[in-house]
């Protein structure tokens, strides 16, 4: 039955591939939400020069995230500020994290191919899609090390009793369990979890005395530190009153436990993980009781497992008031996983001990099925809006690249106050980091003024109307679908009738509904608006110019005439009229084939529209909108109208 256990192994590696594939699929140097504040607090304080310990220890939320602090400061120092090194470090964390689980279910007395399968299993359960959020935002950190921290203290102390020949070894151990201790810590609240049970571990492996009270006085130093004068953040609930609902408590701790596998559903989550908790406790209490009869990896991993759930109650006093669902959020995914792999460890070196291989391979292929398929299917379901959000921001920069100041994109970027990410992208853009460091990805190859020729084959769209103000600048809305191609567009591009570039601007966001209208699935993944354009200084007056006599804007209109294929134009002078306050009124009537009511609107409420077909050679859809102006002050037009079979007027 091993064919079982690698499949399971198999399992794992494929999902470990679609995780680290989600996360370069979308990555970006743009900072967005909580990244935005943190640059603020490190432009408020003018950068390297004000930044000092205060800035590093002040809260974020509840949290003291001294240590992730510390990495957002390296990626600025070392690359930029465009999230490589965090990215990077998400991802090496998670599998050190594998490691580290597997090493400890190693010393459970495994050995042979079991290892190596619950490696594998493990490396795709710390970098299982699942957890997205944690994998593609770099201020996230501090949800994966926070976790690794606190399992290396636990292993650290677990051991130390090993190297009881080796006086140097042993308080070297100490010393960096207490070190990990300090950066789970402070990377996230829940790391203060991590002292009473550091210290009853430390009772347990039967420490030296003088070790047990190290720890216990340090682990003490900090929490009371920590604990006085908190308080509760403005935006989360009152754990007195959740106190108030225990058994809401309890079910929330148990989806918390459960929230890598929502596809068991809500009740299947309480039940499943209400019964490993139930679990956990018996183990616990069952190693306390009779201690010489468990490895010390026995307790790495209780400890290891308790810290999650006390995390998973610790979160539900905050949180509970945002209802149940919530415990089954995408960065708690993290937590579970790590949760599942060290109960799973627990319980594959029990049913080992009873000498069924059937059982062994049986609970392997159960264990990759609940680790390792919810994360795949989530991570496919998740994909097209992670990949609508990256190009959001992405569109976020070009618009500001564009022209400055543009509230409605920055929402993306931090929801609700576009007014502070403005500030922040200013103080990137002149320091030239985060993603002004690369600014050539977010523009296009060519530059106002360069001649480029037109594509061979049109593009369907509809360009629903443009307008001006002093913020925004010409803004264009409307749609376009390619035919062939599935992307998104990061930006437009205006021509002239000469090829050269005039403008160009961010493609803007999906338009599902616009694809789903016409019956195009691609035309549903790029379909866009197209915000404001970045637009040459000569285009307005180049085309102010396009007729700069009279009989060439009448020639114009006599072409229109022509393409309408009519045989008749006349052009009837109305001097002085008496119903306007004009000195003449110029009707030009011929006998083509009209267009209609809609066809009307569309060509003269739009720009660069035209239904004379799709020869990509000439542009067509200025010449009416630049000759009108030359004729007069004020223009009217009616749709065709039949009279007669043979005689009827178009439009004038």
């Amino acid at each position: 039955m091993k064919w079982i256990g690698w499949t399971a192994g198999l399992l794992g590696v494929v999902t470990a591939i679609a995780g680290v594939n989600l996360a370069l699929l979308n990555y970006t140097p743009i900072p967005f939400a909580d990244q935005i504040d943190f640059f603020r607090g490190f432009y408020k304080v003018d950068g390297w020069e004000g930044y000092s310990f205060k800035q590093l220890y002040v809260r974020h939320n509840e949290h003291r995230i001294l240590v992730p602090r510390l990495w957002f400061l390296a990626d600025i120092a070392w690359f930029d500020g465009r999230q490589i090194l965090t990215i990077g470090t998400i991802l090496v964390s998670a599998v050190l994290h594998a490691v580290l689980l597997t090493a400890l279910f190693r010393g459970l007395g495994q050995r042979g191919w079991v290892v190596m399968v619950f490696l594998l299993m493990a490396v795709g359960a710390v970098l299982s899609p699942v957890q997205w959020e944690n994998l593609i935002w770099g201020f996230q950190v501090q949800f994966i090390q926070v976790w690794l921290f606190a399992t290396l203290a636990f292993a650290l102390i677990a051991w130390t009793p090993l190297a009881e020949k080796h006086g140097v070894l042993r308080g070297s151990m100490i010393l960096f369990a207490l070190l990990a201790a300090f950066a789970s810590t402070y990377s996230m609240v829940n790391g203060l979890l991590v002292w009473p049970l550091l210290l009853l571990l430390a009772w347990w492996r039967r420490l030296p005395t003088w070790a047990v009270a190290l720890i216990g006085l340090i682990g003490g130093a900090v929490i009371a530190v920590e604990v006085t004068g908190f308080s509760v953040h403005a935006g989360h609930g009152d754990p007195r009153d959740t106190l108030l609902q225990p058994l809401g408590l309890v079910r929330y701790a148990a989806r918390y436990l459960m929230s890598s596998a929502s596809a068991i559903g809500p009740l299947g989550q309480e039940i499943l993980g209400g019964l490993l908790m139930a679990y956990t406790l018996v183990m616990a209490l069952w190693s306390l009781l009779q201690r010489d009869r468990f490895r010390p990896s026995h307790g790495a991993l209780l400890a290891v497992a308790g810290f999650i759930v006390g995390a998973a109650f610790l979160t539900g006093l905050g949180r509970l008031p945002f209802g149940l669902d919530q415990a089954s959020g995408s960065r708690y995914a993290t937590p579970s996983l790590v949760f599942l792999l060290a109960v799973s460890a627990l319980i594959l070196h029990q049913i080992r001990s009873y000498d069924r291989r059937r059982w062994h391979a049986l609970a392997l292929g159960f264990g990759s099925i609940l680790l390792l398929l919810p994360g795949l299917v989530d991570g496919s379901k998740v994909l097209p809006t992670l990949i609508g959000q990256r190009d959001a921001r992405k569109n976020a920069v070009s618009a500001y690249l564009v022209s400055g100041y543009q509230p409605d994109t920055l929402s993306a970027i931090y929801p609700g106050w576009p007014a502070i990410p403005q500030r922040v992208f200013d103080q990137l853009f002149a320091d030239g980091i985060g993603p002004f460091a690369v600014s050539e990805q977010f523009k296009p190859r060519a530059v106002l003024g360069d001649r480029i020729p037109l594509p061979v084959k049109a593009c369907r769209g509809y360009v629903d109307g443009a307008s001006y103000d002093p913020v925004g600048g010409v803004r264009v809305i409307g749609w376009a679908a390619a035919k062939e191609s599935i992307d998104q567009p990061i930006w437009v591009l205006v021509t002239d009738r000469r090829d050269r570039i005039v403008a160009w601007g961010p493609s803007g966001v999906r338009r599902d509904d616009v694809g789903a209208a016409i019956d195009n699935h691609m035309a549903a993944a790029i379909a866009s608006k197209l915000p404001s354009f970045s637009t040459g200084a000569t285009f307005f007056d180049a085309n102010s110019q396009a007729h700069h006599k009279p009989l060439s804007a009448f020639g114009d209109l006599a072409d229109n005439a022509e393409n309408a294929g009519a045989k008749l134009l006349s052009v009837d002078v109305e001097e002085k009229p008496a119903i306007y306050d004009d000195d003449m009124i110029i009707t030009m009537t011929d006998n083509g084939h009209g267009m209609s009511e809609h066809k009307l609107r569309t060509g003269f409420g739009g720009i660069a529209h035209s239904d004379k077909g799709d020869r990509a050679e000439v542009h067509y859809g200025m010449g009416a909108k630049s000759a009108l102006p030359r004729l007069g002050r004020r223009h009217s037009a009616s749709k065709a109208i039949r009279v007669s079979p043979s005689s009827y007027c178009s439009p004038r």
